[in-house]
């Protein structure tokens, strides 16, 4: 008994504090990718109902034309960089 208390006890708690620190990290890093995984983009440029509401709304369109960094929308698409004819007037 007297072993156990001044040996193993010592090393069992903290063994037992440590898998109970690395189970908190493993839980808050799955919390974290699932609520990073969840968040949708407050601005989608490719969605059509976006478009139709840019072609009448001002503040809309000049918030993409911000967002896009002064190039145009489509450079950051394959599939609308080749639909653009490769890409002109991206860098």
């Amino acid at each position: 008994m007297f072993l156990y208390r001044s040996d193993v006890k010592p090393v069992e708690d903290r063994l037992k504090l440590f898998a109970a620190g690395i189970g908190g990290l493993w839980l808050a890093s799955i919390v974290g990718f699932n609520v990073a995984m969840s968040n949708k983009p407050l601005f989608d440029e490719y969605n059509p109902a976006m478009l139709k509401t840019m072609s009448y709304d001002d503040k809309i369109a000049n918030v993409a034309a911000q967002q896009s960094g002064g190039i145009p929308t489509y450079c950051n698409s394959r599939y609308y960089r080749a639909i653009a004819n490769g890409g002109q007037g991206c860098k």
